[in-house]
């Protein structure tokens, strides 16, 4: 479920990924997830609460998974796993090969989600994430333009319609 990110929204997104925002966010890739998750749910028009977001960049050749993050509270439900499903959605719907995204190197929980989905360890960058100089572990989805998508991700995807009874 999705809306137009306010203000106030644009406030708690910021709390959910735990980040400090000198100046509005840029509510472009916001935009493009939000219409492609209209498309998903055009029955639900208003938003209760928001339990998580994702933001990409389109590049020439790949998506790019800049942010995801649950809120807290909702974590465990599945949500997150919706979130990547919708992203890698997005991916092969603009027929992208590969999805990219880097992770603190600490963030265990994040890392085992990520190899659920078949996303495979290509890289570290040393000192990347400036607020503690720690370590991003660069990760890669491939495979995702042939007929027949990776088998992790076919796997999560069939893990979750059972588990949470929505397809993706």
């Amino acid at each position: 479920v999705a809306v137009e990110m306010q203000d106030d929204t644009q406030e708690h997104v910021a709390n959910l990924g735990n980040v400090r925002l000198s100046e509005p966010i840029d509510v472009g890739w916001w935009g493009s997830f939000c219409d492609y998750l209209r498309r998903l749910f055009p029955q639900s028009r208003e938003l209760l609460s928001i339990l998580g977001f994702a933001g990409v960049w389109y590049t020439h050749d790949q998506l790019h998974l800049v942010t995801i993050a649950v809120d807290p509270a909702a974590q465990g439900k599945g949500i997150g796993q919706a979130l990547l499903l919708a992203v890698c959605d997005l991916a092969i719907e603009a027929e992208f090969d590969t999805i990219a995204l880097e992770l603190r190197a600490s963030n265990d929980r994040a890392l085992r989600l990520y190899e659920y989905f078949g996303f495979r360890c290509v890289g570290r960058l040393n000192s990347y994430y400036s607020d503690n100089n720690e370590d991003a572990i660069v990760m890669l989805l491939d495979g995702l333009a042939s007929t027949e998508q990776p088998e992790a991700l076919v796997n999560a995807r069939s893990e979750y319609v059972r588990s949470h009874g929505r397809d993706f």
